[in-house]
């Protein structure tokens, strides 16, 4: 499954991708908001892991970008902020399907990425 990993942690953007490469992912990984809009022009990804906050930024831009451009894509936010404590962000991007409080255990990403693409997969 053709995975974006979004993340400005360089160990565990790398810690992500090897895990997730590991489970039979294909994944391209980003570690700025501009990158990973650039990539989503060019691919059709069906999974989305995305650092809530990036350099101080919120990446729901990537979100609400995914929405348009890889409709059928589901979003999962990690995050280590108390940001939308209420889950409000789900109001602003309804793509988002998960949102993981970093670090997040590594098994616990890898569930939810493994129950993500059972539920998109049989779509294709």
């Amino acid at each position: 499954m053709h995975t974006l990993i979004l993340e400005d942690d360089d160990l565990y953007r790398a810690h992500l991708q090897i895990a997730l490469q590991g489970a039979g992912f294909e994944v391209v990984a980003a570690a700025g908001l501009q990158d990973a809009l650039d990539a989503l022009l060019h691919n059709d990804f069906k999974l989305l892991l995305l650092d809530l906050v990036i350099a101080g930024q919120q990446s729901l831009s990537v979100a609400r970008a995914a929405a348009y451009n890889c409709p059928l894509a589901e979003v999962i936010l990690l995050t280590g902020t108390g940001l939308y404590p209420q889950g409000e962000y789900t109001t602003a991007c309804p793509n988002i399907s998960w949102c993981l409080r970093k670090p997040a255990p590594m098994a616990d990403v890898l569930a939810v990425a493994e129950h993500c693409r059972r539920r998109i997969e049989p779509l294709h």
